[in-house]
């Protein structure tokens, strides 16, 4: 966006659909930091993906009806990380 404007990003916004109560928006400040640290969260995640390691941490108090994963998890059978 910076370079098509010309414009300094100082703050993004992420807006989640599916949130049922409560606001709906997260906003965070765009620095290299909060950058370098969301590429290397989502490059953890993709990596458990190509390993088919969908396991979880613990039972989620609530399970998300709208989840476009919901027919891929483990709901049936738990499988929680030790």
């Amino acid at each position: 966006m910076e370079e098509r404007t010309g414009l300094k990003v100082s703050k993004t916004h992420l807006y989640y659909t599916s949130e049922e109560s409560g606001n709906p928006y997260i906003s965070f400040s765009v620095d290299a930091k909060s950058i370098n640290s969301t590429i290397e969260t989502f490059d953890k995640v993709v990596h458990r993906i190509e390993q088919k390691d969908f396991s979880i941490p613990e039972r989620p108090i609530k399970i998300c009806k709208s989840c476009d994963m919901k027919f891929y998890c483990d709901t049936k059978n738990w499988y929680f990380k030790e």
